[in-house]
């Protein structure tokens, strides 16, 4: 079995517990990448995490299929960390 289709089962069994605390996971971690940009001056940065975020939350307010649910979650935090790993850099120089 794969890593999706593990989580999946796990989702559809607990859909409304686990969809909330993937969304305040996601919403909080987003939000980090989107301060870390505003600090430094890149605009372009925050609005790309603002849309993943509301792109994985609309899914999960849309109550989607659990697949097209955790692709969602997981895309979204693969570019929260690409936004965070681009940004610290620029802090600490």
């Amino acid at each position: 079995m794969g890593f999706i289709t593990k989580q999946e089962e796990t989702f559809d069994k607990y859909r409304f517990g686990i969809m909330s605390i993937m969304v305040m996971a996601q919403s909080s971690y987003l939000s980090l990448a989107a301060y870390l940009s505003i600090l430094n001056d890149n605009w372009f940065f925050v609005s790309i995490a603002a849309v993943s975020s509301m792109g994985a939350n609309a899914m999960f307010l849309a109550q989607a299929k659990a697949r097209v649910c955790l692709i969602g979650f997981w895309l979204s935090m693969a570019i929260g960390t690409i936004i965070i790993l681009v940004n610290i850099p620029f802090l600490l120089g």
